[in-house]
C-alpha cells in the first residue's frame, strides 16, 4: 500500500541523502520501514534498526548490526560515549543505512548525535509521529503519509475480516470505512470490534483537533469579565 513511497525512499537513502517520514498514529511507518529495509537489503546493503530500550542499549544493537567492537583495548566494556565515537567512525568509513523508527521518542542527547551523524553525509530513515519542530527534525526532507485510498482500506478490511473468519457486506463495509479516514491500524481494529460485537459509532480517526487555544482563550475572557466585574 506505500509502494510508491518505499521507492522515493529507498531512491533517496541510495542517493546519499536522509529523509524524515512523519504521520499519524497507525498510518503505517513501521511497516513502510521494514519495506525499505528489505529492498535496501535485497541490493546487499547493510542496514541497522536499533532495538527499543535505554540509550546504551539502543547504541549496543546498532554497533552488533554494523560489526562494531563493543570493547576498548583494554578489554572493557564501552560506554555510551565511546560506543557513539566508534559507530561514528566506523559509518563514516564505510557504507550503512539506518532506520531510526519512533524518532519522536528519542531523548536530545539521541538526536543531537543523530545531528552529526546527518553533518558527516551518513543516510538514514527517521520515522516520527508529528516530531517536534526542532534540531535533526528541521534538517532532514520530509515525506508525509497521506491516507490510504478508499480501496486500500477496503481490502485491508477484507482481509482482516477473512482471517476472523467473518463475512461483511457493502453496507457494513462502507459503515466501518467512514470510521478509519484512511488509517490502515484502524481498518483493523473497526473489523475486530465488529466480530467482537463491540459498538462503535464515532470517528476513531486520530487527527483531534487540539482544544488548547480555545479554553485558553476561554479562560482568558473569564478572567476579564471578572475583573470588570470586580471593578
Amino acid at each position: 500500500y506505500r509502494s510508491a513511497e518505499k521507492k522515493r525512499i529507498a531512491a533517496a537513502l541510495l542517493a546519499n541523502s536522509s529523509i524524515l517520514v512523519v504521520s499519524e498514529p497507525g498510518a503505517g511507518k513501521s511497516f513502510l520501514a521494514t519495506a525499505v529495509r528489505e529492498e535496501l537489503q535485497s541490493q546487499n546493503f547493510v542496514t541497522a534498526v536499533p532495538e527499543k530500550g535505554t540509550q546504551k542499549q539502543i547504541f549496543l544493537s546498532l554497533a552488533e548490526q554494523l560489526g562494531v567492537d563493543t570493547e576498548t583495548i583494554e578489554g572493557k566494556n564501552m560506554n555510551v560515549q565511546q560506543l557513539q565515537e566508534a559507530i561514528a567512525e566506523w559509518l563514516e568509513q564505510n557504507t550503512a543505512f539506518l532506520i531510526l523508527d519512533d524518532a519522536d521518542r528519542f531523548p536530545v542527547s539521541l538526536r543531537t548525535w543523530l545531528e552529526k551523524l546527518h553533518l558527516q553525509e551518513q543516510p538514514m530513515l527517521l520515522l516520527a509521529t508529528y516530531p517536534p519542530k526542532r534540531d535533526i527534525f528541521l534538517k532532514l526532507p520530509r515525506i508525509e503519509l497521506e491516507p490510504l485510498s478508499d480501496v486500500d482500506i477496503r481490502e485491508i478490511m477484507n482481509e482482516e475480516a477473512y482471517n476472523l473468519g467473518i463475512e461483511l457486506s457493502n453496507s457494513q463495509l462502507a459503515h466501518l470505512q467512514q470510521r478509519t479516514g484512511g488509517n490502515p491500524m484502524l481498518a483493523h481494529i473497526v473489523v475486530r470490534e465488529e466480530y467482537l460485537g463491540l459498538e462503535g459509532h464515532a470517528l476513531d480517526n486520530t487527527n483531534w483537533v487540539d482544544g488548547t487555544p480555545f479554553l485558553v482563550a476561554a479562560l482568558m475572557c473569564f478572567m476579564v469579565i471578572r475583573f470588570l466585574g470586580l471593578g
